[in-house]
C-alpha cells in the first residue's frame, strides 16, 4: 500500500525527522561535536539526511545518487541563508519595528533567509520527486511555498529574542534552540505537505511510478536542461561555501 495514503504515519515522519536533526545539532553543539573543519556545512548536511530518509521510507527514493544530491541541496541552503542573512542585515534598511531591542538582525532578516533557505531545499525535493513536472513550475511552486519557510524563520527569531529575557536558565535554553526546532521541523512537515498535493494534482499514479517517470509524460528539452542548470549551480554553490568554510575554520584553529 502507498505510504502517502497513510497520512499519520507520513506526516509524523516527516516531523520527527525534522525534529531529531534540529535536536541532534543542538545536543552536538552544546557538547562541543561538530567537527571544526567545515561546520556550517554539518548544519544542512544533517537536515538533509533525515529528510531523505523520510523519502526512501515514505516516498520511495531509493537512488543514492538523488539522495546525494538532496542532502547538497541542504547543505547549500544553510550556507546562503546565512550569506543572505548577512548581506540583507548590512545592507538593506532595518525594519526597526521588526527588532528586538536593537541588537541583533530583526525579523525580517530572518524572513528572507528562511524563504531562501526554504526555497532550495524545496525546489530540489520537488524537482527529485516530480520528474514529469515542468521544471520551471516547480521552481514557481516552490517560490510560493518557500513563504512559510520565512515565516517559520521569523517567528524562531521571535522566540529566541523572547527567551533572553527570561529570568530561568531552562526558558533561554528553550529559547536558544527554538529557530533551528522550529525551521527544520515546519520545513519537514512543509515538504512532506508540498509533495503530497503536488502529486496528487499532478496524477493518481503510484509514487514508484511517478519517480521513475513512467507516467506517460516526458519531460520537455528546456525542463529536462533546466533541472541540470539547477543541480550543477547547487554542485558549484557547494564547492565555493565548503572551501571557504574550510579556509575559515582552518584559520581559527
Amino acid at each position: 500500500m502507498d505510504r502517502l495514503q497513510r497520512p499519520v504515519w507520513y506526516f509524523a515522519g516527516f516531523g520527527l525527522a525534522g525534529l531529531i536533526s534540529a535536536s541532534a545539532l543542538i545536543i552536538a553543539d552544546d557538547h562541543h561535536c561538530i567537527p571544526r573543519l567545515a561546520p556550517f556545512a554539518w548544519v544542512g548536511i544533517t537536515f538533509g539526511f533525515f529528510i531523505a530518509i523520510c523519502f526512501w521510507i515514505y516516498v520511495g527514493l531509493q537512488s543514492i545518487g538523488k539522495q546525494a544530491l538532496f542532502i547538497c541541496s541542504c547543505t547549500v541552503a544553510y550556507y546562503l541563508s546565512v550569506l543572505v542573512a548577512n548581506v540583507w542585515d548590512s545592507h538593506v534598511p532595518a525594519l526597526n519595528s521588526l527588532r528586538w531591542g536593537n541588537w541583533g538582525p530583526g525579523a525580517e532578516v530572518f524572513f528572507v533567509a528562511g524563504w531562501v533557505g526554504g526555497f532550495v531545499v524545496l525546489a530540489a525535493a520537488l524537482l527529485i520527486l516530480l520528474p514529469q513536472q515542468a521544471a520551471w513550475r516547480v521552481l514557481l511552486k516552490a517560490a510560493g511555498w518557500s513563504l512559510v519557510g520565512g515565516i517559520l524563520g521569523a517567528l524562531g527569531y521571535v522566540m529566541e529574542r523572547f527567551s533572553v529575557e527570561q529570568p530561568y536558565r531552562w526558558l533561554q535554553v528553550i529559547g536558544n534552540a527554538s529557530l533551528f526546532v522550529i525551521w527544520q521541523t515546519g520545513m519537514a512537515l512543509l515538504l512532506a505537505l508540498a509533495f503530497r498535493l503536488e502529486h496528487g494534482s499532478s496524477n493518481a499514479r503510484p509514487v514508484q511510478d511517478t519517480l521513475a517517470g513512467n507516467t506517460g509524460v516526458r519531460p520537455s528539452y528546456s525542463s529536462s536542461a533546466l533541472r541540470v542548470i539547477f543541480f550543477a549551480t547547487i554542485l558549484i554553490l557547494l564547492a565555493y561555501f565548503v572551501q571557504w568554510d574550510l579556509r575559515a575554520s582552518m584559520h581559527h584553529l
